[in-house]
């Protein structure tokens, strides 16, 4: 919920270390639940997911040949 109270600055820092090449991903939260089994859950920084969301929209094809 941080990200989003000043996304917009936030945004434009996050363009700027990838343009700069300075951009360094944040540990991931750990956690545990038990539901349905007990797992260790790995969650990314929401600044994190905005990159791989960028990442992930350069690289893949929009036409499907499946």
């Amino acid at each position: 919920m941080e990200f989003e109270f000043d996304y917009e600055s936030k945004l434009i820092e996050l363009a700027t270390q990838i343009n700069n090449r300075t951009y360094q991903p944040k540990p991931s939260t750990v956690f545990m639940i038990n539901k349905p089994v007990k797992r260790e859950i790995f969650a990314a920084d929401f600044s994190d997911r905005v990159v791989h969301h960028l990442i992930y929209r350069a690289i893949y094809l929009d036409e499907t040949f499946a």
